[in-house]
Parts: structure tokens; sequence; C-alpha cells
């Protein structure tokens, strides 16, 4: 029994070790193909974000979201991504891919109020 669980377990590291390459080979590949690189990375300091949205909140308070974003876009670039409370979020000011979302979000508005386009909600 003891033998089986062992070979059982190892059976399902390697499975997980075999998964990872071959996501990043196909990410790789992605990438090369299409001349993209991953966004910018905010790293937190608390898990899920959560110093992140504190520190949102208190620029909400204190009515300088303007400014607080200004000083991201410059520190990480055009685009970037976070964890905000445990999922993961892109922020962008790069007009083309503005331009890009806007133009999947006409497919998927059928009346202009609050939609669900796939895995992310938008909310207007």
């Amino acid at each position: 029994m003891k033998q089986y669980l062992i070979g059982v377990t190892a059976a399902l590291v390697l499975y997980i070790i075999w998964l990872q390459i071959s996501f990043a080979l196909r990410k790789r590949k992605f990438e090369k193909s299409h001349g993209t690189k991953p966004p910018n990375y905010w790293v937190n300091s608390l898990p899920f974000g959560i110093d992140y949205v504190t520190c949102l909140l208190n620029h909400v308070k204190r009515q300088t979201v303007l400014e607080f974003m200004r000083g991201n876009y410059e520190e990480y670039g055009h685009t970037f991504t976070m964890n905000t409370l445990g999922a993961t979020t892109i922020t962008t000011r790069e007009p083309k891919n503005l331009e890009e979302n806007f133009i999947t979000l006409k497919k998927c508005i059928p009346d202009g109020k609050n939609i669900s386009c796939g895995y992310t909600e938008i909310v207007f």
C-alpha cells in the first residue's frame, strides 16, 4: 500500500511538472509569434492584494486617485497587472489595448447595462 501511494504521488508530481513546462513552452511560442510580452507586475506585500486595496481606498478618501494611478503607470509602465483580493487585475492606459478592449465589448453589450463578457465583469 505504501509503495502504491508513493507511485501515485510521484505520478501526480511528474504530471504537474509536465503541465507547467508545456504551458511555459506554449506561452513562449505565443509571445514569439505575436511579438508580445507579459505586462509588469505589482508585487503585493500582503496576501490577496490587501495592501493595494487599502492604499487605493486611502487615495479615494483623499481624492487623489488620479495622481496615484499616474504614479503607478510611471513606475510600472502603460499596462501592468496586480493581485486584487485574489483576482488578477490588468490595468492599462495603452491606446491600442483600450481600443481592442472596446471592440471586444461592443460584441458583448446587449443593452449597455452591466454585463459579463467571458471571465471579466464589466460595470458601466
